[in-house]
């Protein structure tokens, strides 16, 4: 995920904290104004963007939201992996 020196255009705030998911306000920088939030769509199991209608995008601020997106779906998936487990079965070698 881009850190937030990284971003150009939109800043991110949590908003909510479920027990597997997060909630995230979307902010413009410049204004400081709301321009939606990101949040887990059960549908699709998947994070996704869901803007204020009012809001107009351009490809940058699009890019750091699906930079966002990416991060959130790979800390999911890490979230799922238990550290403890071995990732494959032990051998008859003693492994």
């Amino acid at each position: 995920m881009a850190t937030k020196k990284d971003k150009k255009y939109i800043d991110v705030v949590l908003i909510d904290q479920k027990s597997k998911t997060a909630v995230l306000e979307v902010i413009n920088i410049k204004s400081n104004q709301a321009l939606g939030i990101i949040k887990w769509y059960p549908p699709w199991r998947q994070y996704c963007f869901f803007p204020n209608q009012t809001t107009i995008w351009s490809n940058g601020c699009l890019s750091e939201v699906i930079e966002i997106i990416k991060g959130l779906m790979c800390a999911r998936e890490l979230s799922k992996i238990k550290l403890h487990e071995k990732p494959y079965p032990a051998s008859r070698y003693g492994g």
